[in-house]
């Protein structure tokens, strides 16, 4: 195998996302949050996700990253 190829339902997935990003600025005291989740065709070993925020503090943003990625892959509407 060379590749995934991950499908979205991009108008539900970007609200829920959103809906995500919110929810980690407002837990971990997050300034800004971005998620960005590749879909379509993808080499094996391939980046599938980037997050990335801005805070104060260290520790929120790993705990608000960690947050943002693990809601995304529970609630999100993107499958292989």
């Amino acid at each position: 195998m060379n590749y995934l190829v991950y499908g979205v339902y991009e108008e539900l997935a970007c609200c829920q996302g959103q809906a995500v990003i919110e929810e980690a600025k407002r837990c971990f005291g997050l300034e800004a949050a971005v998620c960005v989740y590749h879909y379509r065709w993808l080499e094996v070993g391939g980046m599938a996700v980037w997050v990335g925020v801005t805070t104060c503090h260290h520790d929120m943003a790993f705990a608000g990253c960690r947050y943002v990625i693990d809601m995304v892959k529970a609630e999100e509407l993107i499958w292989e």
